[in-house]
């Protein structure tokens, strides 16, 4: 028998706002939710279920539903058994699109009376597969760390459908060929009859173009199709979707894309984007009610998002009225490892996380942690930063430095130390170095016909490696980056220096270059063995797999131009639309970091960088000088508090944020006229070229360097004019 919606509703106990309310009843045509953080969408998506069949009368048989994870589909199950039972629970699908793609694989195989390829889930299958192939068309071994960015690469080729040409551009990013490595794996997985994950969802996607009958017999099956974290679903996932819902035109989505994340893993939020313009019937509801932060962050969150331009418009309120003011740790003299371990020390009520975009980013905090004996937990540690190329290489540089008749690492390094040897004359030196010895830079410098910057180079290399042996760690990190020119190595070949930086973290609290590597063996160790800590004062975790979380207190690390954001938006050319693209994910990135906080968030940047902290905290300044509602409090590494000093340029008085309106129309056409590019005279720099105009904050370029202003601050002052 049929249920009122009010009786649903009581039986249930939920309360819903409007917006979850039209969700909740919204069954019918193709349907996007956009739901912002905090919104409660699981249990939207799982009262949805619920309406559809006591009120509604839809078998649950015939309603399918999606998720993103294993973990995810399991608790949506669970969600929905304690609100509606176990036995109708039992009843209902809920899959991830790899299950569903299982499912229709072995039904073919059913219709064809033939055996499905074996699946493969266990990466250990895999890496040694991958590893075998790799030093087949290379010609070397690969790293741990290799073996994950070929699974990495090759999972977003099949998934993104990349054609040949598409393909092949990945050639041109690195130092080996993705594609011919991704044509042998394939080739070899057929051969042994074998599928992986990807493969998997291929298959399916061809049996059901391939095959109407089988199509159908899904579309019988499945009348509704409930898809959840659709921002995450690849583009390949999407047309398996569509394939699947396209019978009765039943589909609902539900997704947000500012939360879209893990481009890395071929995340494809265009779909969401789109969504009105492939179906006719297409509808977008909203849920922009968010139950878990403070109205500080909601409001700063939202504003900073806004900014993004290819997303649905929304704007993200605050459920409650409680306001905890967002506030910067500016890292000077000290290192932020160091700060964090002092707070974790302290008292506090409720869950306190860090959250860092890499996972190299944290090991120097959990050296510091370890050291004090601070207890921690970790979330989706990743060991591949111990085998990483460059941790590798500074290995070989150590071995070196104690052995100058080490082939294998001299081998591994000469041409990223600048001893400008060809591989001819580096071979030839290991040859006279076994034979006579020496050293094999001795060897070298004793060979003739080399040329003169290869002397030297030789020659400065020997002197750096003896002087290495010999220094603190920190030392010998600075003379293997500058003066072995290391450092310009990763620059020529387009390497990310995020995991130099953390080594040299590290080497801030080891005597010596061997004792940094005896370290690091300690510190993969025990990131191997996991937390042993039940009641930590710290939660350790990347934003991402922070995601769908949320913890009472967030410190948020690394907030500055060269990790968040990586790029910073005025040097990004107006024709590279990867790196706009890129761009526009790392600010989703930052957005979900900051709203996994419910009442504290810490943002930690450094004195003279820039970058998404400074955004926040100059819209913040803007806020509170037009509405004379507070300033944001600054903690700097000596934990004094000093009123607005995160801002911008000491030579600006911040205090004249007091005084003016800049949601003013006469604010608007100030700041207006400054576009980048034109000329500007500043009353104590001189003539300069403005840069950059955010509206809040005015870079420019004087011969004497760049410059940063408030506009709020200059504002009805006679300190800028156009030149």
């Amino acid at each position: 028998m049929k249920q009122s919606f009010d009786e649903f509703i009581k039986q249930t106990g939920l309360e819903l706002n409007g917006q979850q309310m039209e969700a909740v009843t919204q069954t019918d045509g193709h349907v996007l939710l956009l739901a912002v953080p905090g919104s409660g969408k699981t249990v939207s998506l799982v009262t949805r279920i619920g309406y559809m069949v006591m009120c509604c009368g839809i078998d649950p048989s015939s309603i399918l539903t999606l998720t993103y994870t294993v973990a995810a589909a399991n608790d949506m199950r669970q969600r929905y058994a304690v609100l509606f039972g176990a036995d109708q629970a039992s009843r209902l699908e809920f899959r991830t699109i790899n299950g569903i793609c299982s499912k229709i694989i072995g039904r073919a195989a059913e219709r064809y009376g033939k055996e499905p390829f074996r699946l493969i889930s266990d990466e250990k299958e895999t890496a040694p597969l991958l590893a075998s192939i790799y030093r087949d068309i290379e010609g070397k071994t690969a790293t741990e760390s290799d073996i994950k960015s070929l699974r990495s690469y090759i999972a977003y080729i099949k998934n993104m459908m990349l054609d040949p040409e598409e393909e092949r551009s990945f050639d041109e990013k690195n130092e080996y060929s993705i594609a011919a490595v991704r044509k042998a794996y394939d080739k070899a997985l057929r051969a042994a009859g074998c599928m992986d994950y990807d493969d998997q969802m291929r298959y399916a996607l061809n049996m059901l173009k391939a095959d109407p009958g089988l199509l159908k017999y899904y579309h019988n099956m499945y009348r509704y199709i409930c898809v959840d974290e659709a921002q995450d679903t690849s583009k390949i996932q999407h047309e398996i979707i569509r394939l699947l819902a396209e019978g009765a035109g039943n589909l609902f989505m539900v997704g947000d894309e500012d939360q879209s994340i893990y481009g890395f893993r071929a995340a494809w939020p265009e779909a969401l984007l789109e969504f009105d313009r492939q179906y006719e019937d297409a509808r977008l509801l909203l849920m922009e009610t968010n139950y878990r932060s403070s109205v500080d962050i909601v409001e700063a969150a939202d504003a900073f998002i806004a900014k993004n331009a290819k997303r649905h418009a929304k704007h993200m309120r605050a459920a409650s009225d409680r306001r905890e003011p967002i506030e910067a740790i500016r890292v000077s003299g000290r290192s932020q490892y160091e700060l964090i371990a002092d707070i974790a020390a302290e008292a506090a009520d409720g869950t306190r996380a860090v959250l860092y975009r890499d996972n190299e980013s944290v090991v120097p905090l959990v050296d510091i942690l370890e050291r004090r004996g601070i207890s921690y937990s970790i979330k989706g540690a990743d060991l591949t930063f111990f085998t990483s190329r460059i941790l590798n290489d500074i290995r070989a540089i150590a071995a070196l430095s104690e052995n100058g008749r080490d082939e294998a690492a001299f081998m591994e390094v000469y041409y990223k130390i600048s001893t400008f040897l060809t591989k001819a004359d580096a071979e030839k030196a290991c040859r006279t170095a076994y034979k006579t010895g020496d050293s094999i830079l001795d060897a070298a410098l004793s060979m003739q016909g080399l040329s003169m910057s290869a002397l030297k180079g030789c020659r400065t290399a020997k002197n750096m490696l003896a002087g290495i042996k010999a220094a603190r760690a920190s030392e010998a990190m600075d003379m293997i980056r500058y003066e072995l020119g290391y450092d310009k190595y990763l620059e020529r070949s387009k390497m990310k220096k995020n995991k130099l930086r953390a080594l040299c973290a590290l080497a801030d609290n080891e005597e010596s270059l061997e004792g940094l590597m005896l370290r690091l063996d300690e510190l993969r160790e025990m990131l191997h063995e996991g937390s042993r800590h039940e009641t930590p004062r710290l939660i350790l975790s990347t934003i991402h797999a922070s995601k769908g979380l949320e913890y009472d207190t967030v410190y948020i690390m690394d907030a500055c131009e060269g990790i968040l954001p990586e790029t910073a938006e005025r040097n990004i050319m107006p024709w590279d639309k990867e790196a706009k693209i890129q761009y526009e994910e790392e600010r989703r990135l930052f957005y979900v970091g900051m709203t996994r906080a419910r009442n504290k968030l810490y943002l930690l940047t450094y004195p003279g960088k820039h970058g998404f902290a400074d955004e926040i905290f100059a819209r913040i300044a803007q806020k509170a000088a037009a509405h004379k509602d507070g300033g944001v409090r600054t903690l700097n590494s000596a934990d004094k508090e000093s009123e607005n000093s995160v801002f911008f340029d000491n030579s600006v008085l911040v205090q004249a944020l007091e005084q003016i309106d800049t949601e003013s129309i006469e604010f608007a056409d100030f700041s207006g006229q400054f576009i980048p590019g034109i000329s500007i005279e500043h009353k104590k720099y001189g003539r300069g070229t403005v840069t950059y105009n955010d509206g809040a904050k005015l870079t420019v370029s004087f011969e004497s360097g760049s410059r940063e202003f408030s506009l709020a601050a200059v504002f009805g002052k006679d300190i800028l004019s156009l030149g």
